[in-house]
């Protein structure tokens, strides 16, 4: 693996009714980090989005930066 990557599993889906469906038609899912087995749950693209960017930080140092 390359320095500074990440691997996560991101189990998405829409939910129906039952799950309280907004009228925007979020998502729904969990997010699985590897290295360390933490799982986050998510109900929006934005949330999802919010949960990658905090969990491929360096623990303990700012966000790294990459080129590219």
């Amino acid at each position: 693996m390359l320095p500074g990557m990440e691997s996560f599993v991101v189990r998405v889906w829409v939910p129906g009714e039952d799950e309280g469906a907004g009228e925007d038609g979020d998502l729904r899912g969990i997010v699985e980090r590897i290295a360390t087995g933490e799982t986050d749950p998510f109900r929006s693209a934005e949330e999802l989005t919010n949960i990658l960017r905090s969990r491929s930080k360096p623990e303990g140092g700012a966000e790294s930066q990459a080129s590219g």
